[in-house]
């Protein structure tokens, strides 16, 4: 039961937060800063003002404060020249540094499109004039800029898939039979042709979605242009003079002078849908963010677990709980892909729980890194953690987006990254691409799990460590301060 003269400081407290002591809404601006909160003044100064009110004595005095430019603000001023310049020059240097690994990804990507190389499968008789065609195409000067064509022997379609298939190559250009001799033949005897699927074309989508929309196919049609004008131009000219005047009449009345071998193309990994972009791309980025998301959001948890539990278990529930989360958090990336229809069974049949296993296996990679390095930043430089986000998201990317094959080969590193990873297990999942990586993406992931977590306890003794003795330096401050001024008085 409470005095009348505690109910009437009580309500006194009560009334002091309305500032009604003369404090207006733009001086509690500054006295309530971002700094101030963090560092915890300002809770302490809210504190000694309410127990002031409740003791009828007079709060504590607030700084006297001037206009920007004033005299009394020239220490101030001399502060932020020198505060201001430095920060420019770090914001400066890590846009040089850490947004140049993203950019270097790309440049002189031309000049690498030769590290592609192009299976090209000849006739049995190489000496064929659809062969030769073929083989003078491969020598255009343009083309020689685009890609590296390999000349081989004919080795039958499915055994050309294959090597695609297995990455040994972007693509495939491959002749399907003796099509010379039948072309020969057609003109001697003026024979209509089918010429359909004379010469094939084998790419796959799946491997990389962009590139192979962007160089490989663009690049394969300007092969067949080019070869279509090499037989156009030199060999169909030569098998005309040839022949006599009553067979070139009798070969006016069939198709033979107008069928040209094109190049009859296939994808044998076509995009399931367009929306397969989203977590194959983006999605990866997002789950980086998501990941450091959870790590903000559970810090008042933490707290309350670290306030009832010994070490041991404090140690055991914070290795523990994140990966609850990223179970879950992986369900819903699933069931948002599901959601959009996105077909996940072209590789397995159980294609939603792969794809929930491979966003959680490659969730807790990021997110452990994520969290230590939190720990590490948040004592030490609280700055640091943007840094720090931002650069995991470059150095995770720049080799995922852009094939290794165009990007200089500083880039080699990308293979240990857990969003390469990731994005490898997904285009087998949703493309049913070459699975001669799934073991080593899950390896690699698994690595990331197993390191971060071993981490997670020395970091956090770290961050204990260090900020406990920030707290007692600023305590011993403190006191000195108080000692001073007690002694002067």
């Amino acid at each position: 039961m409470t005095t009348p003269e505690e109910d009437i400081n009580f309500d006194a407290a009560k009334n002091s937060l309305n500032y009604e002591d003369g404090a207006s809404l733009a001086e509690v601006v500054t006295q309530f800063t971002e700094s101030k909160i963090e560092n915890g003044s300002a809770r302490r100064y809210e504190e000694e003002r309410l127990k002031s009110k409740m003791e009828h004595r007079e709060p504590p005095p607030q700084p006297i404060k001037y206009p920007f430019f004033s005299a009394q603000n020239k220490p101030m001023r001399s502060k932020m020249m020198k505060i201001i310049p430095t920060i420019m020059l770090i914001f400066t240097v890590f846009i040089l540094s850490v947004w140049s690994i993203y950019w270097g990804a790309m440049y002189n990507r031309q000049d690498r499109y030769v590290n592609m190389k192009v299976l090209v499968a000849l006739e049995e008789d190489a000496s064929g004039f659809v062969s030769q065609a073929l083989i003078d195409t491969t020598r255009d000067p343009e083309l020689e800029t685009l890609a590296t064509w390999e000349l081989n022997g004919f080795t039958g379609g499915e055994a050309v898939k294959k090597s695609v298939y297995d990455e040994d190559y972007w693509a495939a250009i491959y002749v399907t039979g003796d099509i010379s001799s039948e072309i020969t033949t057609g003109f001697l005897t003026a024979s209509s042709l089918n010429l359909t699927d004379a010469v094939m074309g084998y790419f796959e989508t799946g491997r990389d979605y962009v590139t192979v929309g962007a160089d490989i196919i663009p690049t394969l049609l300007l092969f067949n242009n080019k070869f279509r004008d090499i037989l156009q131009s030199k060999y169909y000219p030569q098998l005309v003079d040839n022949l006599t005047d009553s067979s070139y009449v009798q070969l006016k009345n069939t198709n033979v002078l107008t069928s040209y071998p094109d190049i009859n193309f296939e994808d044998g990994a076509p995009a399931p849908s367009t929306v397969v972009l989203g977590p194959t791309q983006v999605g990866l980025i997002y789950m980086i963010i998501m990941t450091f998301f959870q790590v903000m959001w559970l810090q008042q948890l933490h707290q309350l677990v670290a306030s009832a539990v010994n070490t041991r278990a404090y140690l055991i529930y914070r290795m523990v709980i994140p990966h609850a989360f990223y179970l879950v958090t992986a369900m819903a990336f699933a069931c948002l892909n599901r959601a959009f229809q996105i077909p996940m069974n072209n590789s397995w049949s159980g294609g939603f729980g792969v794809l929930w296993m491979i966003a959680y296996v490659t969730m807790a990679a990021v997110g452990g890194a994520n969290e230590n390095m939190f720990l590490i930043c948040s004592c030490t430089l609280p700055p640091l953690i943007g840094f720090w986000m931002l650069f995991f998201v470059i150095i995770n990317i720049s080799g995922t987006f852009s094939p290794l094959a165009l990007c200089p080969e500083f880039y080699r590193f990308t293979y240990m990254m857990p969003i390469k990873c990731g994005a490898e297990l997904m285009k087998v999942l949703f493309y049913n691409t070459t699975r001669k990586a799934v073991g080593r993406c899950f390896g690699i992931l698994i690595a990331w799990i197993v390191v971060n977590n071993a981490l997670l306890p020395f970091c956090l003794m770290f961050f204990s460590r260090t900020m406990h003795k920030k707290i007692k330096a600023e305590q011993l401050a403190k006191l000195e301060k108080e000692a001073k001024e007690n002694g002067k008085a």
